[in-house]
């Protein structure tokens, strides 16, 4: 059975929003940022249930473009997050996409989305997220954006930030919910780890 991108993006965001709420309950609770929700928990079983459409996630990244790649990057930045090393090396596998590939993938997108776009306006923060994510994942990651000139695209993002890209909750045009890390906070992390190798 094929499972296609919209709707894997549609269950994905709606258990992320479950899991999420969930998790960062727990957060607060526990103060452990990486904290996992009991094994056999509601929770847990949504987010692994998510985590199975991973290789469909990797695939949309790969072939689509705009809104619904936006949407999949956003995604994929959340849900590896939980993964473990070999399970994410597994979920690339699967997907048939080398790390090398999804790396200049997400080049691509901060190179065509050099100024903040209103439709897809949180895309560079989530290729940026997904970046630093496959660099702690992985340290050769490290060496295959720095190859890519991923700090020379980090400083275009540095030069060219929108407000309204620190901004998670939207009414229209109007920011109502801001992000607990500014897109330069990103930056500076990303820059840190590629600095760090």
């Amino acid at each position: 059975m094929e499972i296609s991108s919209e709707l894997v993006a549609n269950f994905g965001l709606t258990k992320l929003r479950e899991v999420g709420s969930f998790l960062s309950l727990h957060t607060r609770l526990v103060g452990t940022f990486g904290y996992m929700p009991p094994v056999g928990s509601k929770c847990f079983n949504q987010l692994k249930v998510v985590m199975g459409a991973a290789p469909t996630i990797l695939l949309a990244i790969k072939s689509e473009e705009n809104k619904l790649q936006e949407v999949m990057v956003g995604l994929a930045a959340n849900v590896f997050t939980f993964m473990s090393s070999q399970e994410s090396s597994y979920v690339f596998q699967e997907a048939g996409i080398i790390e090398v590939e999804l790396a200049s993938i997400l080049v691509h997108i901060l190179k065509k989305h050099k100024y903040p776009a209103t439709k897809v306006l949180r895309i560079r923060r989530f290729a940026i997220e997904f970046a630093i994510w496959m660099m702690k994942d992985k340290a050769e990651n490290i060496d295959t954006f720095k190859h890519m000139g991923m700090e020379k695209v980090l400083e275009g993002v540095l030069e060219i930030t929108s407000e309204l890209e620190s901004f998670n909750v939207f009414s229209g045009t109007v920011g109502l919910n801001r992000h607990n890390l500014t897109i330069h906070s990103l930056v500076e992390t990303a820059f840190k780890l590629l600095e760090n190798r």
